[in-house]
């Protein structure tokens, strides 16, 4: 086995992760063995140690698990790659009309009411947006113009740092 130095980002990795993982994960996460890692820390983070295991709230959930978020909305564990929870509206209004496209995204057409597949609409950012700025022009137009202050600002912020990446 061919014996490799310790870099400073790896040194300074291991200063992140003392607290919160495994020797086993550290180990994983350098590409080290469990040993040179325990040695490493000893050595450069000498008094800390390891998580002995892994605390429970970080063990995946089942498929199917359900929980109520803070706000109230009702999420469950989806067999989707890359998003394990998902609110369970979303869930159903993929059953009956197949996946979010990418690029778009669901928001209730009325923010007054629960998010239920018929108050549930699919668009992108741009038309979302526009919904948006013309829902806020019927509440309160005040709101209207501060919103449309900062998205000038914004598009103004964008066009200088592009030009100053020139």
């Amino acid at each position: 086995m061919k014996l490799r130095r310790w870099t400073k980002d790896e040194d300074a990795m291991l200063g992140l992760l003392v607290g919160t993982h495994t020797l086993q994960r550290m180990a994983e996460m350098l590409d080290r063995t469990v040993s040179a890692v325990d040695e490493r820390l000893r050595k450069v983070h000498p008094g800390s140690r390891p998580r002995e295991k892994t605390p429970q709230h970080f063990r995946p959930a089942p498929i199917g698990t359900q929980s109520m978020r803070r706000d109230g909305l009702m999420q469950k564990v989806s067999e989707t790659p890359g998003k394990r929870w998902k609110l369970v509206c979303v869930i159903e209004w993929e059953t009956l009309h197949g996946p979010v496209p990418p690029g778009h995204k669901l928001v209730r057409k009325d923010r007054t009411k629960p998010p239920t597949v018929d108050n549930l609409q699919l668009g992108t950012n741009a038309t979302l947006g526009k919904g948006l700025a013309e829902q806020m022009a019927k509440t309160d137009p005040e709101l209207r113009e501060l919103h449309l202050i900062k998205r000038s600002i914004n598009n103004a912020v964008k066009r200088l740092e592009k030009a100053e990446s020139l």
